[in-house]
This record gives C-alpha cells, structure tokens and sequence, in this order.
C-alpha cells in the first residue's frame, strides 16, 4: 500500500513540479545555472526534461524513503517511457495537424506521466528480478541524466533538438527575455 501512495504522490508531484519548471529558465533571467534541470527553449528535447527531472527527484526520494523490489528498474522504465510517449503522441498528432496544440501537448505529459507511474508501479510490485536489472536501472538513469545535462549545454544539432519557434538549439534558441530581466 505504501508504493501505490509512493507511485500516486510521485504522479502529482511530477505533473506540479514538470508544469513550473516549464517557466522557471524565464523567470529566472535565462540564469544558465538552472538551464541543465529546466527546459530552455521550445524543443522535444527540453520539453522532455518536465517529466526526467521530476522523475529524476522522485527517484532519489524513492532511494531514502521507500524499499521497493526493482526499484532502480522501475524509475528507469518508467523515465524511458514516458520520453516514448511524449515524443511519439506530439510528432503523431502534429503530423496530422501541421502545429502542436497546447492543450493536447499538456494532455499528452499528464498522460505519459500516468502510464509511467503505473507502470513503475506494477514493477514495483512484480517478482524481484535478478540484481543486474536493478543495476542496469541505475546506470540508465546516470546516463539519461547525464545526456539532459550535456545536451543543453552542447546541443546535437538534430531535429528533437530544435526550438520550432526560432530554429535554433540549446541555450541560443531561447528568446524570451522578460522586460524586468532587462531592467536588472
């Protein structure tokens, strides 16, 4: 019982904290030592980063909180799908409608957001797996954070990457300069 409030909490709370963060590089002044944790720009790829690092929180309280079986496996699947789901559901539709819609795109987050919770939560609960796939979780998790980081600092220049907005990658694709950051 206590991982299923674990798990509907983690839901929540990563929905909250992915839907502030969306702001957070704006509000801040484009400060660049927030940059590597919120989305800078309008790409897939930063807007990915609302469900990882939440994840990436809920996993290290997770890691003092809660004694799971497979749980290092479940966060990880759980990271991974969600950044299948989100990119998959935003290139199918806007495939079809030639232009993202915000209200299907926020849709699309609390969707993934839940399918990922449930679905660490049902790896939570299975069998305990053989070690290796808790290790293989973990390793999973540093290098997925470990891509978010480096990416926003030197970004691929690959289409997940581009802002659609300004064509642009990384840091230099955002344009949004709040009046009271200029009057700073």
């Amino acid at each position: 019982m206590i991982m299923f409030w674990f798990c509907l909490l983690g839901f929540f709370g990563i929905v909250i904290v992915g839907i502030v963060g969306h702001f957070v590089y704006n509000a801040l002044c484009r400060n660049k030592w927030v940059a590597w944790g919120v989305p800078v720009n309008e790409s897939t790829w930063e807007h990915l980063k609302l469900a990882v690092m939440p994840m990436m929180v809920w996993y290290l309280i997770g890691l003092l909180s809660v004694n799971a079986k497979n749980y290092s496996f479940g966060v990880f699947v759980a990271i991974v799908l969600a950044c299948i789901l989100i990119t998959v559901i935003f290139y199918t539709y806007t495939g079809y409608t030639k232009r993202p819609i915000l209200a299907v795109d926020i849709c699309a987050y609390i969707v993934a957001v839940a399918l990922s919770c449930h679905t660490a939560y049902n790896i939570f609960q299975a069998e305990p797996l053989p070690p290796i796939f808790n290790l293989m979780g973990v390793f999973g998790i540093v290098i997925i954070f470990i891509c978010f980081v480096t990416f926003t600092y030197f970004t691929p220049k690959y289409f997940l990457f581009k802002d659609p907005i300004t064509q642009k990658y990384g840091l230099d694709a955002n344009q949004k300069i709040l009046k009271y950051c200029n009057e700073k």
